[in-house]
């Protein structure tokens, strides 16, 4: 087993909000169904003073609810999107980890009620928040990057297999 916080290095770029710039924003979709373009906005009509940017193979994941399994790696098409502060991003340590196996551990059940039991708040449906000292202290069962990829492999072999069924 071995803690986040050994394999990702969490990442702030900071942009202080423009009012006459477009600013691309990005959502994360809950039960790991992944990023996606939420909406342009002109910084005028924020209320946000400042915004983060993400970069393509960020690891993202929405504070509010990572206990419905908001998580996801950040892909070529929302590459220099913007967040708030409510989405930590971080970098993987590509030597360590396969980005591709931290998403899908992230859509394991057993992860997600690991993940709720350390989300909090003053409301549990609507301000249960996982804090990034929490994320980062959550613990993975790692094999070696090549057997990581073997892992993912199998699974998209599968997942093809079932999209073929269907």
């Amino acid at each position: 087993m071995t803690k986040l916080k050994s394999l990702l290095e969490q990442v702030s770029r900071p942009e202080l909000v423009n009012p006459i710039k477009e600013y691309p924003l990005l959502g994360v979709r809950l039960e790991g169904a992944g990023a996606f373009h939420r909406e342009t906005k002109v910084g005028s009509q924020l209320s946000a003073k400042t915004l983060f940017q993400v970069k393509e193979g960020d690891f993202i994941y929405s504070r509010l609810f990572a206990w419905r399994g908001a998580f996801d790696i950040v892909n070529k098409s929302l590459d220099s999107f913007y967040v708030s502060n409510e989405f930590p991003v971080f970098l993987l340590k590509k030597d360590k980890i396969e980005a591709e196996f931290l998403r899908l551990w992230f859509r394991l059940p057993k992860t997600l009620t690991v993940v709720e039991a350390l989300c909090s708040g003053s409301t549990p449906l609507t301000r249960n928040r996982l804090k990034e000292a929490n994320f980062l202290d959550l613990e993975i069962p790692l094999p070696p990057l090549q057997e990581q990829r073997r892992i993912v492999a199998r699974i998209e072999e599968l997942v093809g297999r079932i999209e073929e069924a269907r």
